[in-house]
């Protein structure tokens, strides 16, 4: 009977630090995921404050090609009324040829400017998707290296996600980036736009965050 009961006091032991370690395990768990919410939700706020900034941008240049677009038709109306001035002068003194190229050659410009601004338009829209795409690709190689960091064992798999978290990460800023761009990229001369520029380093501070957790494991 007393080694019944020693078993059943080593087995209760048993079960109780296995229950401990099984809480102290899920604690942990639960502690990184939080962090990682935390993180998650302060780059959403940031995330979503970017895009708000993009936006407003998008609506004062919208605004702008609006503003213009009424000028646009008060100058039509003033060159239309200037026209009208000169018809009884064209009449008198001009062909009626020469007349109709000079209305030929006001309507072409007027749609030349509307063309062009459409085209502007449509390009701050492409680049809003540029921006997003290229944030969305950034967090998730990143998180990829946050959760190697935060790996207990060296293993040939973390060396694996390393490596192609830089590879992905110099095939984007070959795709996002310009052949005629030098590796030190200069923006001092204000030749290149904000989105670029932005992206570029956002992609470089990442090759470099691969490279020094690679150097760290080593």
């Amino acid at each position: 009977m007393w080694n019944t009961l020693k078993e059943r006091y080593l087995l209760e032991s048993d079960e109780k630090a296995a229950l401990e370690s099984e809480m102290e395990t899920l604690q942990k768990n639960l502690t990184r995921v939080t962090n990682e919410k935390v993180v998650a939700l302060m780059e959403l706020a940031q995330l979503k404050q970017e895009y708000n900034l993009l936006q407003e941008k998008l609506n004062e240049d919208k605004l702008v090609i609006d503003k213009e677009e009424k000028n646009m038709i008060h100058d039509k109306d003033g060159r239309l009324k200037s026209l009208l001035k000169k018809t009884y002068f064209s009449e008198c003194f001009y062909p009626q040829q020469d007349y109709a190229q000079n209305i030929s050659k006001n309507s072409s410009s007027a749609t030349t400017d509307f063309a062009k601004m459409k085209v502007e338009y449509i390009s701050h829209m492409e680049t809003l998707k540029s921006m997003e795409h290229l944030a969305s690709t950034v967090r998730r190689l990143r998180l990829s290296l946050i959760k190697v960091k935060e790996s207990v064992s060296i293993s040939n798999t973390v060396s694996d996600i390393i490596e192609n978290v830089e590879t992905e990460a110099k095939l984007l800023k070959t795709v996002c980036v310009p052949v005629s761009w030098s590796d030190e990229l200069d923006t001092s001369e204000g030749k290149v736009d904000a989105v670029s520029a932005t992206g570029f380093e956002m992609v470089e501070l990442l090759i470099l965050a691969t490279q020094l957790l690679k150097s760290s494991m080593s």
